[in-house]
């Protein structure tokens, strides 16, 4: 599903905006299922977030402080 959808995978949403952040180099996937980590991994690989979700989430989270 979309970004914002009601039915969007957040942990899905979540590794791809972090795969494709210019500053990210690493990111840890912690999972003892071995089909998470399948899907995990095939989200990573999906590719970044369209220009439309990340306006979304802009929108959405921009005005947000995550460190004080």
């Amino acid at each position: 599903a979309a970004v914002g959808a009601p039915t969007a995978d957040v942990t899905r949403v979540a590794y791809r905006f972090a795969a494709a952040h210019p500053a990210v180099s690493t990111m840890l996937v912690g999972t003892g299922n071995p089909d998470h980590l399948r899907r995990n991994v095939e989200d990573v690989l999906s590719g970044a977030l369209t220009e439309a979700e990340m306006a979304y989430l802009r929108r959405t989270y921009g005005g947000l402080r995550w460190h004080q």
